[in-house]
């Protein structure tokens, strides 16, 4: 039987004799369905089966993930897999879930007819039920297992249990909240059976931040359970055949064929929110604060998705934005927010902390930016960055400004004593969005390398959705916050404004003198400034 391994299935099928057939589909060995590629990838899982769950290393030691090109078969080799699992595990229980649940009637039952039409012997074959009388869809086999049958997109719920045995989740790369069907929903039923297995398996996603890239991927490598193929590995398909849907894809060099049947993580410049955003002309090592400049806060509330912050300020000698920090975080409370906008404004850029703030405020701040906890606010005070509003010298920031939660501003106000002004938003989301990429466009803005990490993965990674009437949302990154926040920011830098005060504010000596003739109309300005300057700064 070694040599029906390396054949494509027709020719391994034909060395299997109808008796040898049946023996072995009663013993729940299926291998001479598979051709020699799928045969390679079937060992090599199998091998993995037997010690999964003594594994030490990866978190999600019982999920194995086939990154397969489409027209690999990957849908048929996984079939196979689960047919095995039913009919060796009487009783057992399975689910085979696919991102689309029109995906069932057009793919997965008619590869499964064809699998059991390889002369399944009729005492084990399993029967097609669809959705009934409460009934599961499925197949229900004579020996008490059950393959269900979920479509994702339409019977999430569908997944839920009291038990599994194993299952498969075809084309992951497609389901929007993965982490939480596999991990949260799917991952729990494996809880006393050992040898429950979740296989992963899908053509490369069409976002380079899912988290079957992001997660489970990383994860399935470094514990030996990951297989990747190309559409070059199918023996099945010749020459002439696979140029053909390479070539109407795009060709080989086209995003499109190298995602879809190189499983390459490429994406078209159209489909990027921000494409003029680059990390060698944007990005730079460090940005100290400024002496003086005017210094801003732009936020985008979230509770759904992230709630995103970045701090920066206007340097008019070099005409740029230099963005120092940014911070995202999903259902942040309204103090969170505070602590972390207050907090971030005086290490960056001086000034004093409420007198009521204490260690619980410095666990907030530590454990929200992810810095080893201070002794005391003292230690978080940075050099005090100073900006001329025409009548004193303050200190920052300049401004804040958010999108608009009304609640959320007048929490902060009130409760907080942090205002912040609500974003213009005149005019359309996209037309906003293009002034931030002609910033970008024209070098206009710099961010700091370790800072702003958060803001350049949003940058990086930005996408719309398929129709371009949104962003896309992500596991990972929200509906990408930190975009907005920015653009926020961006439409309410003045550039116009020098942030230093003229000399004479600044010149003891010339203070000195102009105040000597308290009679004359400067001296008053000047010592009605300082009087104002003197009593905002007790």
């Amino acid at each position: 039987m070694s040599a029906a391994h390396s054949l494509p299935w027709r020719t391994a099928a034909e060395l299997v004799s109808d008796d040898e057939r049946a023996v072995l589909w009663r013993a729940g060995q299926l291998f001479w369905l598979l051709h020699g590629d799928q045969a390679d990838c079937y060992r090599r899982y199998r091998a993995w089966d037997e010690h999964a769950d003594t594994d030490t290393e990866g978190l999600y030691r019982r999920i194995f993930v086939f990154d397969c090109a489409r027209r690999y078969g990957k849908d048929w080799l996984c079939l196979c897999i689960k047919l095995e699992d039913a009919i060796r595990r009487p009783g057992s229980i399975h689910t085979y879930a696919t991102a689309f649940a029109k995906d069932i009637a057009e793919i997965v039952v008619p590869l499964m007819d064809d699998l059991l039409a390889h002369d399944c012997p009729d005492e084990i074959r399993p029967e097609h039920k669809t959705t009934r009388m409460g009934e599961t869809a499925g197949y229900y086999f004579p020996n008490g297992s059950i393959i269900k049958l979920v479509g994702i997109d339409k019977n999430p719920n569908g997944l839920r249990g009291r038990g599994s045995d194993g299952g498969v989740v075809t084309e992951a790369a497609f389901v929007k909240q993965l982490e939480k069907a596999a991990l949260s929903v799917i991952y729990p039923q494996f809880q006393g059976r050992p040898w429950a297995r979740l296989i992963l398996q899908s053509t490369a996603p069409d976002t380079r931040h899912h988290a079957y890239d992001k997660t489970f991927i990383p994860d399935a490598k470094v514990r030996g359970a990951y297989v990747f193929r190309t559409i070059d590995d199918n023996p099945l398909l010749d020459e002439t055949e696979r140029e053909h849907f390479i070539a109407a894809a795009g060709g080989r060099d086209h995003p499109t064929a190298q995602r879809e049947y190189f499983g390459l993580r490429v994406r078209e410049e159209k489909t990027k929110l921000v494409p003029e955003f680059s990390i060698t002309k944007h990005v730079v090592d460090h940005i100290p604060s400024p002496e003086w400049g005017d210094t801003y806060v732009g936020g985008d509330p979230g509770m759904r998705d992230l709630f995103g912050m970045v701090w920066g300020y206007w340097d008019p000698e070099r005409a740029k934005l230099r963005v120092q920090l940014s911070w995202a975080k999903r259902n942040a409370g309204t103090r969170t927010v505070a602590v972390v906008m207050r907090g971030s404004e005086v290490a960056l850029w001086g000034g004093a902390v409420p007198n009521e703030w204490g260690d619980d405020e410095l666990d907030i701040y530590a454990e929200a930016m992810q810095v080893t906890r201070p002794g005391s606010w003292t230690e978080v005070v940075g050099m005090a960055t100073q900006w001329w509003d025409d009548t004193a010298i303050r200190t920052a920031p300049y401004m804040r400004v958010s999108d608009t939660d009304v609640r959320l501003l007048a929490d902060l106000s009130q409760d907080h004593g942090i205002e912040v002004s609500p974003a213009d938003k005149t005019g359309t989301a996209e037309a906003s969005l293009y002034n931030l990429r002609d910033w970008f466009a024209n070098d206009r803005i710099e961010i700091d390398e370790i800072g702003g990490a958060l803001l350049i993965e949003h940058l990086t990674e930005g996408e719309w959705n398929p129709n371009r009437t949104d962003y896309l949302r992500s596991e990972s990154y929200g509906h990408f916050d930190l975009i907005d926040a920015l653009r926020y920011l961006v439409r309410h830098v003045d550039r116009e404004r020098i942030a230093r005060p003229p000399d004479h504010i600044l010149d003891p000596t010339l203070q000195r003198a102009i105040l000597h003739d308290r009679s004359s109309a400067t001296a008053q300005a000047l010592n009605a400034t300082l009087t104002r300057r003197n009593r905002w700064q007790r």
